[in-house]
């Protein structure tokens, strides 16, 4: 780790190293992440954030870090962070990488929320029920049904052909 901090140092005096310690730093996390140091490695991906702000997969590890650090409200800013500052070359990859998000952290709620929202925002009402469904299922089997009532509230207001199972189980949560 001490050869990569003096490249690092050592590509700061070059007049397009932002290249090298992009890769130099990512190497530096990678081996913090190896060795379960979730705050430096966290450091260090703020750092490549800072030099390439448009790389999603650096903001996946630092919402993903985060989360793992128990700071899942900073997560849930950057992921808006994110969504705010990236320009998508189209609305499917920008569904993609909130869908990453979900995926890579199970118990991410806002994601899986958040990617509901974006499909409902497209027209994909269906697509959005699926993913509040898992929600639903999440919060229940971990017994948090604040998240299960959230979501359950979400699909009644999209108001699908079968609101009323949708409905009913609200009514026996709440």
């Amino acid at each position: 780790k001490e050869n990569y901090l003096m490249a690092f140092e050592a590509a700061n005096d070059l007049s397009d190293g932002n290249e090298i310690k992009a890769r130099v730093i990512s190497t530096i996390a990678d081996i913090e992440i190896q060795q379960l140091n979730w705050q430096a490695a966290l450091d260090n991906y703020k750092i490549l954030k800072e030099i390439d702000p448009f790389n999603i997969q650096v903001w996946k590890k630092v919402i993903s870090l985060k989360l793992r650090l128990g700071l899942r409200e900073d997560a849930q800013k950057e992921l808006d962070a994110c969504l705010s500052i990236i320009v998508w070359e189209n609305e499917r990859e920008k569904l993609r990488f909130i869908s990453e998000c979900a995926d890579d952290n199970q118990d991410f709620y806002y994601a899986r929320i958040k990617l509901a929202d974006e499909l409902q925002e497209q027209g994909l009402q269906k697509n959005a029920i699926e993913e509040l469904d898992k929600v639903i299922k999440a919060g229940l089997e971990v017994r948090k049904k604040e998240i299960a009532i959230s979501a359950l509230q979400r699909i009644i207001k999209i108001n699908p052909s079968n609101v009323k199972r949708y409905q009913d189980l609200l009514d026996e949560l709440s």
